[in-house]
């Protein structure tokens, strides 16, 4: 009964690395996906300004959109897992998993100096399914993760060169994660961890536009932490064992510094930008739950090292202007992994560095109504784990090899 416990003890704490940062998505906006991310909250063809850069509404008049991007994962894992008395699996697995993104942005002129705007859209969010056959089930099976964020913004204009704006963000965080507890394939009625929690917090953003010229300017704009005390369910069973119980977590979604810049040059329109992300701040997680032992004592389930690192997102686009109702875009991008080393890498959050090369366009439908339409394919650099548990009982070792597209639409109604 007790090495049985401290498996299952182990197997949890591969539950809790799903929270390692998931994936910081940016997928709000669908011209910023033709673009690569690139002039996030300065070009002004869009209404995503609320999330990227509050004062980047000052380039925009009264209007609302709404679109959905899909974000795709493929994945292919070959590798195994060796614990204390052998290993086990078939050596190979692989994640399918679609994932939908929808948002909606809205704003209205009050006069020629004030705007106001709201938005809804998920700057966090990470889904993932392995195959039945996966031989690392008992470190991860399914993954859900997304953020909400529910902003209202504001922005002033000082002078027509000088634009500030301020949002406050609602924001909310559920996971639901889920593993086999031995090394059975697949998970079974007695031998799985099913976990699903919640939070809630409120943060904010802030920015600055610069418009020296009429074709030309600047943004620089923080988004706040957010600060999260998980709190679900837990169930556990393991054979000759069911528990049912609480679980709770705490974890920080990451600040960032965004610089952006435009230029436009004939018909064509320059841009680019810069992120900073201080995923340092995920040192460990720690995760307590009630269900691991039949007395129902809340245990902590211990320290998972996560040890991430500051990450750089570093984007060039262009915008094409064929005719008035019509524009092209094309970007390119790098965007870095907060995972320091193989050591780190769990199979909840096979993150790596990655390329991401962006194309749309954007077609005037009637005098009011704009649809916009992109396409991103991230390539995903190959990532290696060797991961062991923080009993030091499990190593998962994996090579993946991913990739990652998109299709976003988005329909803009200007007033």
């Amino acid at each position: 009964m007790k090495k049985t416990l401290l498996s299952t003890i182990g197997a949890l704490m591969f539950t809790s690395t799903a929270f390692a940062g998931g994936f910081q998505l940016s997928e709000y906006t669908t011209t910023g996906i033709g673009r690569a991310f690139a002039g996030a909250g300065v070009v002004g063809d869009d209404y995503s300004a609320i999330a990227f850069n509050p004062a980047g509404m000052a380039l925009n008049h009264s209007g609302i959109q709404g679109g959905v991007s899909m974000v795709n994962l493929y994945s292919n894992v070959h590798g195994e897992v060796v614990d204390s008395v052998d290993a086990h699996g078939d050596k190979e697995g692989k994640i399918r998993k679609p994932n939908f993104v929808p948002h909606i942005f809205g704003q209205y002129e009050v006069n020629p100096c004030w705007r106001i705007g709201a938005g809804i859209y998920t700057p966090y969010g990470f889904s993932l399914d392995y195959n039945d056959s996966f031989y690392g089930l008992s470190h991860a099976n399914k993954t859900e993760i997304a953020a909400v964020n529910y902003a209202l913004a504001v922005s002033y204009s000082i002078v027509p060169e000088l634009t500030i704006g301020a949002g406050v963000i609602a924001q909310t965080l559920e996971a639901k994660l889920t593993n086999s507890v031995t090394t059975a394939v697949p998970p079974s009625a007695n031998n799985h961890s099913d976990m699903h929690a919640r939070s809630f917090d409120v943060t904010g953003n802030v920015g600055i536009l610069y418009q020296p010229t009429k074709t030309t300017r600047f943004g620089l704009s923080y988004n706040g932490k957010g600060d999260h005390k998980l709190k679900g369910h837990h169930q556990l069973a393991y054979p000759g064992y069911f528990g049912y119980g609480d679980v709770d977590a705490h974890l920080v979604l990451p600040e960032y510094l965004l610089l952006s810049a435009y230029h436009q040059t004939g018909k064509w329109g320059l841009s680019a930008s810069a992120k900073r992300s201080r995923w340092s701040r995920f040192k460990t997680l720690d995760i307590y739950s009630t269900a691991v032992h039949s007395s129902g004592a809340r245990l902590p389930v211990g320290a998972v090292n996560e040890n991430w690192k500051d990450t750089w997102t570093l984007s060039a686009g262009t915008d094409y202007y064929y005719s008035d109702d019509l524009t092209y875009r094309f970007g390119i991008a790098y965007d870095e992994t907060g995972v320091k080393s193989a050591k780190y890498r769990t199979a909840r959050l096979p993150d790596a560095d990655r390329w991401i090369l962006g194309v749309g366009g954007s077609y005037q439908l009637t005098p009011k109504v704009v649809l916009d339409l992109a396409y991103a394919h991230m390539f995903m650099k190959t990532a290696k784990s060797c991961n062991t548990n923080p009993r030091g009982d499990s190593t998962f070792y994996a090579r993946y090899r991913s990739q990652i597209n998109i299709v976003s639409a988005t329909l803009q109604y200007n007033f």
